[in-house]
């Protein structure tokens, strides 16, 4: 196994829309954070930064394509609805100070399962605490063979939840996080970058026929985080 990860902090990400594996999102940029012999600097890998669909779980090193010695990531994703049918997407800054929207999520501790890391991360992004979740209703993969990681995505759907919205976010990146249709939900996440887009909408659209369609696979080429380009290939 890699150094794994206390990374929880300041993986940012997947749903960065310039980069990278942030989650929601989750893309592009470098990790923040008091470092030590366990800590794994992305920094090296690109600036490879990971959040919601949005946060990293823990690392192994894993055989991809006949590759040997790639990080392996493991992220996990909320979908949570309100009583009149709107969907919870929160919006991140990134370090550049655009905003993008996914929805909530975050990075599994290596001591955590996904579902344990998904109630501590929607707690603390959003104050709401859901009672159960349903799934995963829908995982997917994403290969970035120029940068030798490989991001594995599960996400969750919400059967209810208490409390009322709140910000406070230890890693200062949710800016803000509010129920909306399906109309804006889709608008919104056009800032999402495909692997985290693509898999939600079509999740809306209830385009899922069997298990098979709900595992998405996508490859994103390149390695600086603004000009990735990404295909879904599953």
């Amino acid at each position: 196994m890699a150094k794994s990860a206390r990374i929880r902090a300041v993986v940012e990400g997947a749903a960065d829309g310039s980069a990278s594996l942030s989650p929601s999102g989750i893309t592009g940029g470098a990790l923040s954070g008091d470092a030590d012999e366990d800590f794994i600097d992305l920094n090296a890998t690109g600036g490879l930064r990971v959040r919601c669909q949005t946060g990293f779980v823990s690392g192994d090193e894993m055989e991809v394509g006949g590759r040997s010695l790639v990080d392996r990531w493991r992220v996990v994703g909320g979908l949570v609805w309100n009583a009149d049918d709107r969907l919870l997407l929160v919006a991140n800054r990134r370090r550049d100070g655009r905003i993008d929207w996914t929805p909530p999520g975050g990075v599994v501790d290596s001591e955590e399962d996904p579902v344990s890391a998904l109630d501590r991360e929607l707690f603390e992004e959003t104050g709401l605490v859901v009672d159960a979740w349903d799934g995963p209703c829908y995982q997917l993969n994403v290969d970035f063979p120029d940068r030798a990681m490989h991001l594995e995505v599960e996400v969750y759907e919400a059967q209810s939840f208490t409390g009322n919205i709140r910000l406070e976010d230890p890693d200062g990146i949710v800016q803000e996080a509010r129920f909306v249709d399906t109309d804006e939900a889709k608008i919104l996440l056009e800032s999402a970058p495909l692997w985290v887009r693509q898999p939600v909408c079509d999740y809306l659209a209830k385009s899922f026929d069997d298990v098979e369609d709900a595992h998405f696979v996508f490859v994103a080429r390149g390695v600086d985080s603004g000009s990735l380009v990404v295909e879904r290939v599953v």
